[in-house]
């Protein structure tokens, strides 16, 4: 029985003229396996058509344990390797996705592979990456992100990111005295609700992305100037531009201008953040435990929203 199945594009095997490619990817996983001693099936000649060719990638699929796929801008594009890939998600096949350029999936692809973790063959280095699918494949609960990649920021932008978050808890902090203690709101209580919350939105969404940096995941910046936007806003809003919304939003720009300038440090051992971010299709996981401030938010905004309608 072959312990796995490798799906490929014969666009990244054979060049035009029909010849092997030299220093292909799927020779060098095939060589890898071997050394290895695991099994492997991949169909290299593709000369087969009609029902036969059918039945045999049919009953390799399903013998298999593990479905590696070899992921490229050629079998993104494929039929039948998307008709592979389909038909592993329905027999129940542990699937490992290796991304060998950084083309973006097809929409078909997307649909079964947007949330499965990946190896970066590019990013992570031929070497590197074939270890770790060798790894992924005898081990399903192997961390087949690198000791080098994970958790080695540069050690300077580490505790500027920590800071950073200390330092936001502090304007959230004087944000809840202004808003709930104080109560310095001129405007209606719903409306002054409405503003305070889009404060609480902005601090808290903006340490929610911090987390999303320190874990090395795939970050925007986009959102960190919309989210300071949001809190300047609201401080114009109120009848006497609350000097204390417009010093924390004046902060929090500032931070994150040094957070944007520290994910550019770069050391002789160590890359940077931009260097070693996750370049992931889906933005949010449940298995990420910050989205918990987000079902936070989430539940905040619908209260506040509901409460603003009901007074009104």
């Amino acid at each position: 029985m072959a312990k796995v199945f490798i799906s490929y594009s014969q666009k990244d095997y054979y060049d035009v003229d029909g010849d092997i490619i030299k220093g292909n990817a799927a020779d060098k996983i095939m060589a890898t396996l071997n050394r290895a001693g695991i099994d492997y099936w991949i169909d290299l000649e593709r000369l087969k058509v009609g029902t036969a060719y059918a039945v045999d990638i049919t009953e390799n699929i399903r013998d298999c344990e593990v479905f590696l796929y070899l992921a490229s801008h050629n079998s993104n594009e494929s039929d039948w390797t998307l008709r592979e890939i389909s038909l592993a998600k329905e027999l129940g096949k542990r699937i490992l996705p290796v991304r060998l350029d950084h083309s973006d999936y097809s929409d078909g692809v997307r649909l079964y592979m947007a949330p499965i973790q990946y190896i970066d063959w590019k990013n992570a280095g031929e070497k590197e990456a074939l270890n770790r699918i060798v790894a992924k494949i005898l081990d399903p609960a192997a961390d087949i992100t690198s000791e080098y990649e994970y958790g080695k920021l540069p050690k300077i932008t580490q505790l500027i990111l920590y800071g950073a978050i200390t330092f936001l808890t502090g304007i959230y902090a004087v944000l809840s005295y202004q808003f709930l203690l104080v109560r310095r709101l001129q405007h209606t209580e719903s409306d002054g609700g409405l503003i305070g919350f889009a404060c609480e939105f902005g601090v808290l969404l903006s340490i929610w992305y911090i987390f999303r940096m320190l874990r090395k995941r795939r970050c925007l910046f986009i959102l960190p100037a919309v989210t300071t936007l949001l809190m300047g806003l609201s401080g114009i809003l109120l009848i006497d531009k609350d000097p204390a919304v417009l010093f924390c939003a004046g902060l929090l720009a500032i931070g994150w201008i040094a957070l944007a300038l520290a994910g550019l440090i770069r050391t002789r051992t160590r890359k940077s953040f931009y260097e070693q971010m996750s370049h992931e299709m889906i933005m949010l996981s449940p298995r990420d435990p910050e989205i918990f401030l987000l079902i936070y938010l989430l539940i905040k905004a619908t209260i506040v929203v509901a409460g603003t309608v009901l007074v009104k």
